[in-house]
């Protein structure tokens, strides 16, 4: 009797690993044409969503190093006529422009803070860069990548004469690629060698 079960097992088992060959068998026919379309369109989809990603990516990371870019340039050339302007003993009134577009600052000042030698500092645009200019010397850009479309100056003092100030105003532009960005900086600092 246990000759006989064995058999059958033995039957079964090979039954069913028929039934599994031939399920597998009927898979290798091949997928019907209804299928093959969805197929296409998910892999479709799919694709069209990754390209988008991949494009605003691309976009979003342009406009973040320009304006990183603009933030930067910009930046240190206000940085450094604010410290041009606080050093300064006086404005040279004849020598600037003040109050329009394009401004021109002129200053009296000195060489630096340990060497007293009386010098001139002027800022201004030409070709849509910050340019400065110290004493007779040539001038120096102060931006090479950004476009200076703006420089306004204003001349601030106090009531009792006993100090002064600079407002400056400067608009900037930024190109990459096709990619523009437009700023406005604005800043004050008051000339600490006129009071």
């Amino acid at each position: 009797m246990q000759n006989n079960n064995v058999k059958f097992k033995i039957f079964s088992i090979r039954k069913k690993c028929f039934s599994l060959f031939a399920f597998r068998f009927s898979l290798k026919r091949g997928a019907g044409i209804l299928e093959t379309l969805i197929y296409i369109a998910i892999v479709s989809l799919l694709t069209v969503i990754v390209i988008n990603t991949a494009m605003v990516m691309s976009a979003t990371s342009g406009k973040a190093r320009l304006k990183r870019n603009m933030l930067g340039e910009v930046g240190i050339a206000v940085e450094r006529m604010v410290r041009e302007i606080r050093l300064a003993d006086s404005i040279d009134l004849p020598g600037s422009i003040l109050g329009i577009n394009p401004g021109i600052l002129k200053l009296n000042t000195t060489v630096g803070s340990e060497d007293n030698t009386p010098t001139t500092r002027e800022f201004y645009i030409s070709n849509n860069m910050l340019m400065m200019r110290e004493g007779t010397n040539e001038p120096v850009s102060l931006t090479e990548k950004i476009t200076v479309t703006d420089l306004i100056f204003y001349h601030l003092t106090t009531s009792a004469m006993t100090s002064e100030a600079i407002t400056l105003e400067l608009s900037a532009e930024g190109k990459l690629r096709n990619t523009t960005e437009l700023r406005t900086f604005n800043t004050t600092a008051v000339m600490r060698r006129s009071y």
